[in-house]
């Protein structure tokens, strides 16, 4: 219920709520600027989800094109 949003390795947000107990995550560009996300790292500390996250972050999938 902890959230912390880093980026290149600086904390640039963090808030807690208690409705979140489980969710996705989604990247957004604009039509005129797109942007490319290079790597994310998901991570849920003390659990069996993190350590299992934390084993398929080193696979790398293929850019999607549409």
């Amino acid at each position: 219920d902890h959230f912390i949003t880093y980026l290149n390795g600086q904390v640039i947000s963090s808030w807690s709520d208690k409705r979140l107990h489980r969710g996705g995550i989604g990247f957004f560009d604009d039509v005129d600027d797109p942007q490319k996300v290079a790597w994310v790292n998901l991570s849920e500390r003390d659990s069996i989800m993190g350590r299992m996250l934390a084993h398929f972050s080193l696979i790398v999938m293929p850019p999607f094109h549409e």
